[in-house]
């Protein structure tokens, strides 16, 4: 039976995403598809040509199809980011080849492809920081903060998978983490408030204001810190 166009493209996909692209290769693919090289020639001019396919293909269901199936489960912004955290995290175990396909990026339509994806999709996790509140900035920041540790995950599926949470429950605290990472509102105070320059009250006027430092207690070591008696603070 003559393979068709789209059974090639689906071998390649499949090649790509296991082996990087190395593992496109013409004769391996038609090997695995029962076709002949001359299958291969009727559909594509060379294997460039197929590569080019493939890694258009790998953009579409990994970065277009994932975000839309996202914003179509609907919800506010940090749900989005969450769903997407569970999404990402558990394609990186059934697919941990992407990271070679990353590391593929020497070859001139691997590296157009792998720029285009990693600019959708930092720019689409920046979108979702910044609607759950972030300013565009920290969410700028916060979004590759999440792309790097996206990549250092799929290096640990591929490396050392025995140290990534195994149970079920696990991955969920393991990715309710990351996204409590990213979404939380951190603001600094710093130590070199001047003493008597700047007092406590307006510094806990503006944390209320902000839903901020509403605990007495926070209140007491906030007002603290502004005096001087203490030193830098992160605030969640």
């Amino acid at each position: 039976m003559r393979k068709s166009r789209e059974d090639w493209i689906r071998a390649a996909v499949i090649a790509l995403l296991a082996e990087g692209p190395d593992g496109v290769a013409v004769q391996p693919l038609a090997r695995r598809l029962g076709a002949t090289k001359g299958s291969f020639y009727w559909h594509f001019s060379s294997r460039d040509e197929l590569l080019r396919a493939a890694l258009q293909r790998w953009e579409t269901v990994t970065t277009d199809d994932m975000i839309a199936r996202i914003e179509a489960a609907g919800g506010p912004a940090e749900q989005k980011a969450r769903n997407l955290l569970a999404q990402v995290t558990a394609s990186n175990e059934r697919h941990p080849g992407q990271l070679l396909l990353m590391a593929g990026a020497v070859h001139p339509d691997v590296a157009a492809a792998v720029e285009r994806v990693t600019s959708r999709r930092i720019g689409y996790v920046a979108r979702l920081l910044r609607e759950a509140g972030l300013t565009p900035p920290r969410a700028r920041r916060r979004a590759v903060l999440a792309y790097a540790a996206y990549l250092g995950h799929a290096q640990l599926v591929r490396t050392t998978p025995g140290v990534l949470p195994r149970s079920d429950r696990a991955r969920r605290a393991y990715v309710d983490e990351i996204a409590d990472v990213l979404l939380t509102q951190v603001l600094r105070v710093r130590a070199d408030v001047v003493p008597g320059v700047l007092g406590a009250q307006p510094v806990l006027e503006h944390l209320a204001a902000h839903g901020l430092g509403q605990v007495d207690g926070e209140h007491h070591r906030l007002g603290r810190l502004v005096a001087g008696q203490a030193g830098p603070a992160v605030l969640d």
